[in-house]
């Protein structure tokens, strides 16, 4: 996880989070963030790296087919990688 910090919000400020998928490679997912404050500026962008791991063992494993399924039923953009 990383994160950029642009400006500072507030308790109860109300946020706008847009999330991107950038890349599902194997064991691996990515996903893009960007937050907005209630004036539409930027506040924050990140970024999460996700590993699929069986329940027991905790070996890295592909992301399951519903998950990736239903990811791509829901993105706008096109990617690859998948």
């Amino acid at each position: 996880m990383s994160f950029r910090f642009l400006k500072p919000v507030h308790y109860d400020d109300l946020l706008h989070v847009t999330t991107t998928l950038k890349a599902i490679r194997g064991a691996r997912i990515w996903f893009a963030y960007k937050l907005y404050n209630a004036n539409n500026e930027l506040i924050n962008e990140a970024e999460t790296e996700l590993a699929f791991v069986h329940r027991d063992s905790w070996k890295p494993c592909i992301a399951p087919d519903f998950l990736v399924k239903v990811i791509k039923m829901n993105i706008k953009e096109k990617f690859s990688n998948a």
